[in-house]
């Protein structure tokens, strides 16, 4: 899987381990599948300790985005996430996701503005608590992730 490139005038990219979710998405947000690591990263994490880390992550995404946005927006955003070594955001952007994932927004769902969703995606980030993150996906003290976020109108609940 290609990752794209992020650059912020604060963390050098190139000097940052990257880790890649896989599209999140939701009747809120629900997890879609995995993620991958480059494989220089894949090599020094056992694939427990990997797998672990992604549902603890995509679990904490969810959670966070999902609560604030209840339904409301609809959308698909890649959060571009850094972390430092106390698992504390140091970057958190959102930007448009590619095509690819923007083909999994149901047909005939109207998508909520880029900036709305982005807003949301970007403030959340900074609240949300992140889980431990393996050793071996450091380097230089930081690591990027990368989670492509469906964000889907809940369906009604049916009542009894």
């Amino acid at each position: 899987m290609q990752v794209p490139v992020f650059a912020s005038k604060d963390v050098a990219v190139s000097k940052i381990q990257r880790f890649t979710l896989s599209p999140l998405a939701a009747l809120g947000l629900l997890t879609l599948v995995a993620c991958s690591a480059n494989p220089e990263a894949s090599a020094k994490v056992d694939a427990a300790a990997l797998s672990g880390f992604t549902a603890a992550m995509q679990s904490a995404l969810i959670n966070r985005i999902d609560a604030a946005n209840q339904g409301t927006l609809v959308g698909i955003v890649t959060l571009k996430l850094t972390l430092d070594r106390n698992n504390r955001p140091i970057a958190c952007k959102a930007v448009r996701s590619s095509i690819a994932h923007e083909r999994l927004l149901p047909l005939g769902v109207t998508a909520s503005s880029l900036s709305q969703l982005k807003q949301l995606v970007e403030h959340e980030c900074w609240r949300t608590t992140y889980p431990p993150v393996p050793e071996g996906l450091f380097e230089n003290d930081q690591v990027e992730v990368i989670a492509p976020l469906v964000l889907i109108s809940r369906l009604p609940m049916p009542r009894p």
